[in-house]
């Protein structure tokens, strides 16, 4: 198998991975904070520590869905087209690796506030 070869099978999985598991991990995620703001004592702006938790997960959602997803169906559909022409100039899909490893980078930071957020914070408060 040579490298124009390899990418077929890398741009299916990316899709794969873009559909089945990452847009439906984000609704899931929302529709979970929903749930509990909703039906539990914690509310949506009853705390500032889950006010904030509820901005970064959105600003999550949107970078992973809106940004990062966009790129990488850019770079899906690129890597198609050019596999199609035999053309083996990838200039438009490199230019698109740079911006999605930073937002990646970006999104794995914000995780771990949220992480932090939900773990420490309500520690901190009933320790008061």
């Amino acid at each position: 198998m040579n490298d124009r070869e390899s990418r077929l099978p890398m741009r299916a999985a990316a899709d794969v991975i873009d559909l089945f598991f990452l847009i439906p991990g984000g609704v899931g995620i929302v529709a979970t904070a929903i749930a509990y703001g909703m039906f539990t004592n914690f509310g949506f702006f009853r705390h500032r520590w889950i006010t904030v938790k509820w901005v970064l997960t959105l600003l999550l959602v949107t970078i992973g869905v809106g940004y990062m997803g966009v790129l990488i169906k850019k770079n899906a559909h690129y890597t198609a087209q050019v596999l199609a022409t035999g053309s083996i100039d990838f200039s438009i899909y490199w230019s698109n690796i740079y911006p999605v490893t930073i937002a990646g980078i970006v999104q794995l930071i914000l995780f771990l506030v949220v992480i932090l957020l939900t773990v420490i914070k309500p520690k901190l408060r009933n320790a008061k």
